[in-house]
C-alpha cells in the first residue's frame, strides 16, 4: 500500500521537479523524496480518517523527514561520504528525538487543540460543509503537512543526491555547523522536557512555565529548532550545486524560521496566552521582562518603568 501511494504522489511531483530545471540526480532525488513523505502522509491521512484519531499527525508528518533522508542516503548510495553520513545521522536524531516527545505527549493529553477544527462533531455526516466537511478539510491539513516536509527536506535530498568525489571531511566549517546543530537539538530537547514536567504536575494546571529555559525566552524550543534547521542548511552547503540548489536549500531554514515566527508557532501561541491569562499581572510581567524567541536575560521592569517616565 505504502509502495503504490509514494509512486502516486512521485508522479505528482514530477512536474514540479522539472519546473525547478534542476539536474537528473538531484531532480530525481527531489522526486523521490516526494514520493516517500507524500506516500507516508496519505497512509497517515487514510488511518486518521478512518479511525478519527489525532494521534498519528506528528508521529507520520516528523517521521517522513527520517525515511525521506534514509531512502534517499540508500538510492544514492551517499553513506560513504562523511557529510552526508552525519547529514542524515543528523536528521535521523532530530526525528527520533521529536517523534519521542510528541507522541507520548498526544497519548497522555489525549488530543491536539490545532485539529478539534477538522474533526466531525457528534453526529456529524461526512462531507457536511456546513460544518467541518470532514475529511476533505482534514485532507488539507495532511496535504500541507507533506508540503512542508518535502520542502523543509530540500537541502538535505539534494545534499544525498549530489556528485562526489573523495570522501568529502567536515572540515572545520562543517564542524561548527554540527555544533550548532547539537546545540539547538540540546535546546530545543531541554526546553520540550522541562515543558513536560512542569504541564504533568497537577499543581500546575491553568499556568504557564518561566522556569528553567523558559526563564530567558517564551519559546526556547522553536529557537532551537530553528538553530537545527540552519545547522542542517550549513552542512548541506558544500555539496549544493550551483545557485538554483543552494536557492532551493535555503527554503529550508527559511520556511522553517518563516512558519514558527509568522505563521502557526509563536503567533498561535502568543494570541493563546495573551486572551487567557489577559488580566493577570504576573503573566503580562513575565511577558514584559523575557525576550520572545532569542534567550537572553530577563530585563529588570523596575529599571524599565523608569525610563519609560
Amino acid at each position: 500500500m505504502l509502495g503504490s501511494a509514494s509512486q502516486v504522489v512521485s508522479k505528482l511531483v514530477e512536474p514540479v521537479s522539472k519546473i525547478l530545471q534542476l539536474k537528473p540526480p538531484a531532480q530525481s532525488g527531489l522526486m523521490l523524496s516526494g514520493g516517500v513523505i507524500g506516500g507516508l502522509n496519505l497512509v497517515g491521512f487514510i488511518l486518521t480518517a478512518a479511525f478519527e484519531t489525532h494521534k498519528l499527525t506528528d508521529l507520520v508528518g516528523v517521521s517522513s523527514f527520517v525515511a525521506s533522508a534514509l531512502v534517499c542516503a540508500f538510492k544514492a548510495k551517499s553513506w560513504g561520504a562523511i557529510r552526508t553520513k552525519v547529514l542524515n545521522i543528523c536528521i535521523s536524531l532530530w526525528g527520533v528525538r521529536l517523534a519521542g516527545y510528541l507522541f507520548p505527549r498526544v497519548l497522555q493529553v489525549g488530543g491536539d487543540d490545532r485539529l478539534e477544527k477538522f474533526y466531525p462533531e457528534k453526529g456529524e455526516r461526512w462531507l457536511d460543509s456546513s460544518k467541518s466537511f470532514y475529511p476533505v478539510g482534514l485532507s488539507m491539513f495532511w496535504s500541507i503537512q507533506a508540503l512542508w516536509g518535502w520542502i523543509v527536506s530540500f537541502p538535505i535530498t539534494m545534499a544525498n543526491f549530489a556528485p562526489r568525489a573523495g570522501p568529502l571531511p567536515l572540515q572545520w566549517h562543517g564542524k561548527l555547523f554540527l555544533g550548532t546543530f547539537i546545540g539547538g537539538l540540546l535546546v530545543e530537547s531541554v526546553a520540550d522536557y522541562q515543558k513536560w514536567v512542569f504541564k504533568s504536575n497537577p499543581k500546575n494546571k491553568d499556568k504557564w512555565i518561566e522556569d528553567g529555559l523558559w526563564k530567558y525566552s517564551r519559546h526556547p524550543n522553536y529557537f532551537g529548532e530553528i538553530i537545527v534547521w540552519w545547522s542542517l542548511f550549513g552542512l548541506s552547503f558544500p555539496l549544493l550545486r550551483g545557485t538554483r540548489q543552494v536557492l532551493l536549500g535555503l527554503a529550508s531554514p527559511i520556511f522553517t524560521s518563516f512558519l514558527l515566527t509568522k505563521v502557526s508557532g509563536i503567533p498561535l501561541l502568543e494570541q493563546k496566552y495573551d486572551k487567557k491569562y489577559s488580566g493577570n499581572k504576573e503573566f503580562l510581567d513575565y511577558r514584559s521582562r523575557t525576550n520572545v524567541l532569542i534567550p537572553w536575560f530577563p530585563c529588570d521592569l523596575n529599571d524599565h518603568s523608569k525610563k519609560s517616565l
